[in-house]
């Protein structure tokens, strides 16, 4: 998640497509995904993740293609 740092080495960010959108958005998008699978993974509490998971719009920004897989 280094890559989302302002100040991020340049090294870090290459591996990031350039975008011309805010960093505020894919934040609150990589944040809230985090949290919803670590509820899912840790908690058992997985109805954030599967709600992402049924209607990708709901994120704040574009989530195409979205894959999960079960284990």
């Amino acid at each position: 998640l280094d890559m989302l740092d302002d100040d991020a080495p340049k090294f870090i960010t290459c591996v990031c497509k350039d975008g011309n959108g805010c960093k505020g958005k894919m934040r609150r998008c990589v944040a809230g995904i985090m949290v919803a699978f670590l509820n899912a993974a840790l908690g058992e509490k997985d109805a954030d993740l599967e709600a992402i998971l049924r209607d990708p719009a709901v994120a704040p920004t574009t989530l195409d293609p979205v894959e999960h897989r079960v284990a």
